[in-house]
């Protein structure tokens, strides 16, 4: 594997690709050298990759990655000080990042003996950067099956560290800046089908991002102001993450300009998100968003930007397969950009239920099979407990303390809140809760209006406290004391149905599609 397969499945850097090239000055010797052992600094013989922008040459444990001598409407690596740059360029962006995998730049050097060595005396011929190599790439691992909980909060925590350490840019991130990448990728695409002999798409795809981006600009520049605008990873796609040691990591972030990884945070995660929809993993793509939303405390108001935002990084992907021939792919991306932004209808559901009876599970299953781009939001009052907990400051906590009336008034108060924000974004919304004392359910009631469903789950207490008994690592501190306590409310309103929840979670799932009027979820292709 190597950190540059990511190119191969046509991203953003392949959009600067143009046919205008200069000569090449990796030379066959200099091949032939990495290829039979002959480089001086570079353990074993070597094979070569070939990506849009670089040339890579693989050892037992490195990479050896070269920038290709292009020069590109958005990037010029046509000189030797340019080349340098850009090796110095993408260490030192990665390694913010906490890319594990970049070593070091060196220069390709020609010895007064006329043998290659990586550093050392002689005429530099070339710059390199010198690279760990990794186990396989996340969608290589994701299409295996091999890809745990535990590794996508790292992900998740690993771009919420990113997001949070980066400075805000206020000076870019216009509403106008989207509307140059729409326009942009449009002439791409033409460009590509032109040189096919093809005639270019219809506008309506164009058409409606242009709409959703003409309703959404006041919220896009609003979020600007309020620093939300970053230099991100800029490329954060599947083959853009590997797996390094057994633990997942970010790696080849976009290094060549700094304004086109300057957007708004959600932009830069929607690549993500999009590329898990790519691959039918709408589960995959509903827990990221919700494990994004919940650390990085994310606006909920920013829901109403992942439909367009989505929509624009399947466009990217489609123009890469319009200019690269591959005019199947690219149906298949313009279906999914218009599949993501088509209008749905919101649900606004409810799951309330003593602590045990599976809330938070049968919540997780059910998300990814409402409608919105990357389903419906979840939001958990055991969750903003340990926000209001920590902007508190709150150190130490009893659990009577926690699950004092009053402190559980306040987090029913901060669940109405978020969810009437949600549900404002027209996304769709479920809330998990115990729903007790009788005013949290009221509370909701009257937040939600008379568009909520609620599910009311029930479960012997043995089953209960089995399930108490084994939790790892959940935001719930409810434990089989608090449990033995709880009694069931006297009465529910209308909204509410009870579903048996003593069963396992497939059976208690099957109920619950059934009480929402919702189909067993369909296979889906890999473009869905």
């Amino acid at each position: 594997m190597t950190p540059e397969n990511a190119r191969q499945e046509g991203t953003l850097d392949d959009l600067q690709t143009a046919p205008v090239r200069t000569q090449d000055i990796v030379s066959e010797d200099v091949e032939r050298a990495f290829r039979d052992g002959q480089v001086t600094g570079v353990e074993g013989n070597a094979t070569r990759i070939e990506t849009h922008l670089s040339r890579i040459f693989l050892t037992g444990d490195r990479a050896y990655k070269f920038k290709k001598p292009v020069r590109l409407p958005f990037v010029d690596f046509s000189t030797l000080e340019q080349r340098r740059q850009a090796c110095e360029a993408e260490l030192s962006v990665n390694r913010r990042l906490g890319s594990p995998i970049y070593l070091k730049v060196h220069p390709l050097v020609l010895s007064p003996t006329e043998r290659f060595s990586v550093g050392g005396e002689g005429r530099i011929i070339d710059w390199l950067v010198e690279m760990q190599r990794f186990d396989e790439q996340l969608d290589e691992a994701l299409a295996r099956d091999a890809v745990t909980s535990a590794h996508w909060d790292k992900i998740v925590s690993d771009i919420v560290r990113i997001h949070r350490a980066a400075a805000p840019d206020h000076l870019t991130g216009h509403a106008v800046d989207y509307r140059g990448v729409i326009e942009g990728l449009a002439r791409t695409e033409a460009d590509g089908a032109s040189r096919l002999g093809l005639s270019p798409a219809g506008s309506e795809l164009i058409e409606r991002q242009e709409s959703a981006l003409a309703r959404l600009s006041p919220l896009i520049e609003a979020r600007r102001r309020d620093g939300c605008v970053i230099r991100g990873h800029g490329d954060l796609h599947l083959a853009n993450i590997c797996m390094f040691r057994g633990e997942p990591a970010l790696f080849d972030a976009l290094e060549f300009d700094d304004r086109l990884a300057t957007t708004d945070r959600l932009y830069d995660l929607a690549f993500l998100l999009t590329d898990l929809r790519r691959m039918g993993r709408r589960s995959e793509a509903c827990s990221v968003m919700n494990r994004y939303w919940d650390m990085m405390e994310e606006h909920e108001e920013g829901l109403s930007l992942l439909p367009l935002f989505m929509s624009i990084r399947a466009s990217v992907r489609l123009a890469v397969e319009i200019e690269r021939g591959r005019l199947e792919a690219a149906s298949r991306y313009r279906s999914l950009a218009f599949q993501i932004l088509k209008p749905h209808s919101p649900r606004i559901i409810a799951i309330g239920g003593l602590s045990g009876t599976g809330k938070s599970a049968l919540a997780r299953r059910l998300a990814p099979e409402l409608g919105g781009a990357a389903g419906a939001r979840i939001l958990r009052t055991d969750v903003l407990r340990g926000i209001q907990d920590k902007d508190a400051d709150v150190s130490t906590s009893s659990q009577g303390d926690r699950y004092a009336l009053k402190t559980r008034e306040r987090v029913y108060a901060c669940l109405a809140h978020h969810l009437k924000a949600a549900v404002s974004t027209r996304s769709s919304v479920i809330a998990d809760a115990t729903f007790l004392p009788d005013g949290g359910r009221l509370q909701i009631e009257e937040a939600a209006g008379p568009d909520l469903k609620g599910l009311w789950l029930e479960a012997p207490l043995d089953v209960r406290l089995k399930r108490i008994e084994i939790r790892t690592m959940d935001a719930s501190e409810a434990d089989t004391s608090v449990a033995r306590r709880q009694e069931e409310p006297a009465r529910l309103s209308g909204l509410w149905e009870k579903i048996d929840a003593g069963g396992d979670l497939e059976q208690t799932l099957t109920l619950a599609r059934s009480a929402l009027g919702l189909p067993c979820p369909r296979t889906t292709s890999q473009f869905e």
